[in-house]
């Protein structure tokens, strides 16, 4: 399963709109999390561009003036959604697993007042976005952090018992423990900024791809083939040097 969390800084622009197609394209989410849609509603259409035509459901909280906003989409397939709930900097639902029937939360942020919902929560539970706030002083490039702030956010972590995946300027993933237990794979990959001055964070609960390096094999029944030698020498390069190694230079 993978999870996008992007704080878009609005999807009013067709170009904004094109990027986020072109992300699931390429990396093929089955929960995306928006922050800062800043939009009070989707046409269905768009809404299943972001899908890739999968099917998905969705559930926005709109914004507050010019900014802010939230959208969650998950796919049919993956999962089933039990209940939704919001409040002012956050939008949560509560998930089932489609395979297994396991229950878990996913939260979505955009700000740091999160410490009732993910207390009164028994639910394994995935939170992340834009906290706005920071954890430790080099998190910002300047030294103008504010410490109250600061050791606040750092005692909501703590009291919430939450794990760190992921961390930039401003956005973060946080998993508990339990929710760690049903994916133990869990990592988070930081994606290219494009557009937005955030990073998208995308989430992975499979296990990690290791790419295998493409080998040649000489099958000897070449040799056989009568094109097969005047093909090797029409290809192989002209030696312009008498020293084997200095014509190896050349050609490699």
């Amino acid at each position: 399963m993978k999870i996008l969390f992007w704080n878009i800084r609005g999807l009013g622009a067709a170009g904004r709109r094109k990027q986020l197609v072109e992300l699931s394209q390429q990396h093929n989410p089955q929960c995306i999390c928006l922050q800062e849609t800043i939009r009070h509603s989707f046409r269905t259409r768009e809404l299943d561009n972001f899908a890739r035509g999968f099917p998905f459901f969705w559930v926005s909280h709109p914004p507050d003036g010019h900014s802010g906003g939230l959208l969650i989409g998950a796919s049919k397939d993956l999962v089933e959604e039990e209940e939704e709930d919001h409040g002012v900097f956050y939008q949560s639902l509560h998930l089932r697993n489609s395979k297994n029937d396991a229950a878990w939360m996913l939260i979505n942020v955009y700000g740091p007042e999160l410490l009732d919902k993910i207390k009164s929560t028994p639910l394994p539970l995935i939170v992340g976005g834009d906290f706005n706030s920071v954890r430790r002083i080099e998190d910002k490039s300047s030294s103008n952090v504010n410490h109250r702030l600061m050791d606040v956010f750092n005692e909501f972590v703590e009291i919430a018992e939450l794990r760190e995946l992921c961390r930039g300027a401003a956005d973060r993933v946080f998993v508990s423990n339990s929710w760690e237990d049903m994916f133990p794979l869990v990592r988070v990959q930081t994606l290219l900024r494009i557009g937005s001055d955030h990073n998208p964070l995308l989430v992975d609960t499979g296990p990690p791809k290791i790419k295998q390096a493409r080998q040649f094999r000489f099958e000897p029944a070449w040799l056989l083939h009568e094109e097969f030698a005047p093909w090797v020498l029409s290809k192989w390069p002209l030696r312009f040097k008498q020293n084997c190694l200095d014509h190896w230079h050349v050609i490699s």
